[in-house]
């Protein structure tokens, strides 16, 4: 299976602009041959933390719709991070739309980051599910940006039967070099593929670090852009290549969750005076 990662860059609380180059990285992916392409993290908006509870989108018009246009037009797999406005509380969630066009998952971003200038809890309410769905005959694990930093969710959704985790994103540039070694240890430690879709650009003060990457489960890296232009990555799938890996280095039969639970209980020493 062949599959994209549009590496964009937005314009903070311009829903037309970003359409466009949304679409326009479907269209692409679709021009080369692809059957499902990932996307940024809040691209409807872009990183319009100041102005969020403004410019938030419903689910029932405007930029989700577009992207169920476009699905259906190229007969894609589209992930795409998106703004969701429900009721009075705002979501930073993933919506995967089938090739028909149709809405067959969404994934509520768990982890807010609330770090210097970045206060997502301030704008958004924080997901409670873990979320996969299947596309292809595989099954796709779904988080957002900061869930990289917890290889916790990353467990959970292996043992969801995820073969590929996807990061939809707008990492900052300033701290891009841990974004690249958490993508390919999420790869190696869950023998899983790993795509990576982040933007480029500067957004109120932010500039993002691009560097989107697909990552293969023993940790070879297929694909992945630079830090600065914007951009379409390709890279080949497949299932047969998980089971070589997994195959090779029997990592799940180690696996010892009798331990795990009960070290998670286990209270740290006292210090003694």
């Amino acid at each position: 299976m062949k599959v994209g990662l549009g590496q964009i860059a937005c314009k903070p609380a311009d829903v037309d602009a970003n359409v466009r180059a949304l679409t326009a990285a479907v269209q692409r992916a679709a021009d080369e041959g692809c059957s499902v392409v990932v996307l940024p993290e809040v691209a409807d908006v872009g990183y319009a933390m100041s102005r969020m509870s403004e410019v938030a989108g419903t689910w029932d018009s405007g930029a989700f719709n577009a992207m169920c246009n476009i699905a259906r037009k190229t007969g894609l797999h589209v992930i795409c991070g998106l703004s969701e406005c429900d009721g009075n509380r705002v979501f930073n969630s993933l919506a995967v739309i089938d090739a028909e066009g149709r809405l067959t998952a969404k994934y509520r971003k768990i982890h807010l980051i609330d770090a210097g200038a970045i206060q997502e809890s301030r704008r958004f309410q924080a997901g409670e599910d873990v979320v996969t769905t299947s596309i292809g005959g595989l099954t796709w694990g779904l988080m957002i940006c900061y869930d990289l930093r917890f290889a916790e969710l990353a467990r959970a959704l292996m043992h969801r039967g995820a073969d590929i985790l996807v990061y939809s994103s707008a990492w900052p540039k300033s701290r891009i070099t841990h974004w690249q070694t958490m993508t390919r240890g999420r790869a190696v430690e869950s023998q899983v593929y790993v795509l990576g879709a982040n933007r480029v650009g500067t957004e109120e003060d932010i500039t993002f670090g691009g560097s989107s990457v697909a990552v293969d489960p023993y940790g070879v890296v297929l694909a992945e852009a630079d830090d600065e232009k914007e951009t379409l990555l390709t890279a080949e799938i497949s299932k047969s290549r998980i089971e070589e890996v997994r195959d090779e280095v029997p990592v799940r039969n180690a696996l010892r969750h009798d331990l795990y639970a009960r070290f998670a209980q286990q209270l740290p020493n006292k210090k003694h005076p």
